[in-house]
């Protein structure tokens, strides 16, 4: 475990969380062939390509604006994670919005800011946007059981590296509680009985 830390603590955060993102994107790309994800490799490969050049464009708008330094491990993050949450196409009218949800995510990194910080997700801004200007919509089709295991040892990956293990096990643990304390009052609201036995 100190040998993986130390290799972990070798990379940027930033170059970290896109290598793991890159290969999540990759393994998503080969299972796509297999027809067992929502989308086909096309419709992801579309809406991967018009992410980057929307993050990009619009990150290099905005730096050269503002006078900073480019960063490109930003861009591709900010373009890696939101092809896992929007839905894939290659609909012209749903590439737009793709292009509008990238384009805003990435502004959003300079212009929803306080004291150096973002206030909002930035992949999440652009999802929003994508949902309310009709274009398109938002889903994490990425959470498939094709895909779980890599998401959750590219997820674990991540968390050794910032080591906050215990915060993320509180976490879930507590999710898990709510959800299953709102499955059981779902299920008596719908008149279902839970039976032991």
């Amino acid at each position: 475990m100190t040998r993986l830390r130390g290799l972990l603590g070798s990379l940027s955060m930033y170059r970290l969380v896109l290598l793991a993102l890159a290969t999540l994107t990759v393994t998503a790309f080969a299972v796509s062939f297999t027809g067992q994800l929502v989308t086909g490799p096309w419709e992801l490969l579309a809406t991967l390509a018009t992410l980057v050049v929307a993050c990009l464009t619009s990150d290099a708008i905005a730096q050269r604006l503002l006078g900073l330094p480019g960063r490109l491990e930003s861009s591709l993050i900010t373009a890696l994670i939101l092809v896992f949450v929007v839905r894939p196409t290659l609909t012209p009218a749903g590439l737009l919005g793709i292009a509008l949800a990238g384009a805003v995510a990435a502004a959003s990194k300079y212009l929803l800011v306080w004291r150096g910080r973002h206030v909002f997700n930035p992949a999440a801004v652009g999802a929003t946007i994508l949902l309310l200007s009709g274009l398109g919509n938002s889903a994490w089709w990425v959470g498939t059981p094709l895909l779980i295991v890599p998401v959750l040892v590219l997820g674990w990956v991540v968390l050794q590296r910032t080591d906050k293990t215990g915060l993320v096990a509180v976490f879930w643990l507590v999710a898990m509680g709510v959800s299953f304390v709102r499955t059981l009052v779902q299920a008596q609201l719908a008149g279902l009985t839970l039976n032991a036995g």
